[in-house]
């Protein structure tokens, strides 16, 4: 599917006296599969097995930018340093972008004659929020009067921003600092293109600069996967003998909830599914932008349900 005429908010120069703009333009194409199957596995008098799989896939790539701009970006998302949520020609609708090393033709770091990477400041592509996939699998048992249900949750894939780890670092209070005051020589080439010798120290200044120690694409945590159990229900149906003297409730069930009760995962924060913004800080799009973002609820809820 392709989506034309986006409607879209480009910044505008600050000496037109307005900040934003309101345009239909850029050429969107999305094409993905979502996949649903159902089954009972067991099923007799004494055990009923439901099982329900879903499965999504979704790839979206920008096929013409806004205007023709090299690169468009959410301003709502540019949160800590200089990473945001930004659209360039040829890349997902969830991109990342950001202050990154000068890289050669190979991908090499490109260093400065003073040992020190060299920083693109143009805000190339540095990472995807987006999945790979998704699946959620749901498991409920019947057994007589007591039924238990879970679901999990599972994400493969994506990046997120990890804001919170740079300034942690920029705060010194990081594991990253614990090698502060060492010596090391970058690895990479220099601008002539030979392998650079220089040793550098890893100061205060690196820790605490923008274009040295905290380039943003260095907190950028690659293919960042989940497994999170979702929801865990347990219901039991009280017998008829203990209720049809009461001649008006029919049947009664008791339930206890709990949701996002487990989680594993491979990110370093607390958790990968985050969204910097929200309804409260007046902002949206930030989805993989963990800023000192809190995780999701662990809740618990008792219910009765009854029939007249």
């Amino acid at each position: 599917m392709e989506s034309r005429n986006q409607i879209v908010q480009p910044r505008l120069s600050y000496a037109t006296g307005y900040i934003l703009q309101l345009i239909n333009s850029g050429v969107v194409r999305n094409r993905g599969v979502e996949i649903l199957l159902t089954g009972s596995p067991v099923k007799n008098d004494k055990l009923t097995w439901d099982v329900i799989g879903n499965f999504t896939l979704n790839r979206n790539k920008v096929t013409q930018m806004p205007a023709d701009l090299p690169e468009f970006y959410l301003s709502d998302t540019w949160l800590a340093g200089n990473a945001r949520a930004g659209y360039v020609l040829g890349e997902s609708m969830m991109s990342i972008t950001g202050y990154d090393y000068q890289r050669n033709a190979n991908g090499e770091v490109i260093v400065g004659a003073n040992g020190f990477p060299l920083v693109n400041t143009a805000f190339p592509f540095i990472g995807n929020r987006q999945p790979k996939f998704t699946f959620g699998l749901t498991n409920r048992f019947q057994m007589g009067p007591l039924a238990v249900s879970f679901l999990f949750d599972f994400r493969i894939g994506g990046d997120v921003y990890n804001a919170t780890e740079r300034d942690l670092v920029a705060l010194g209070l990081s594991k990253r600092t614990l090698d502060r005051g060492t010596q090391i020589v970058f690895e990479g080439v220099t601008q002539t293109g030979e392998r650079n010798t220089v040793p550098i120290t890893l100061d205060q200044a690196w820790y605490t600069s923008g274009l040295r120690g905290l380039v943003e694409s260095q907190f950028i945590e690659k293919n960042i996967n989940a497994a999170r159990l979702r929801d865990l229900t347990i219901s039991y149906t009280l017998p008829k003998s203990l209720i049809e003297k009461t001649k008006i409730i029919k049947n009664l069930a008791v339930n206890l909830t709990g949701n996002n009760l487990l989680l594993f995962t491979n990110y370093s924060g607390p958790d990968p599914d985050v969204n910097g913004l929200n309804a409260s800080a007046r902002g949206s799009g930030a989805m993989g932008f963990d800023y000192f973002s809190l995780p999701q609820t662990v809740a618990f809820a008792l219910g009765v349900r009854a029939g007249f």
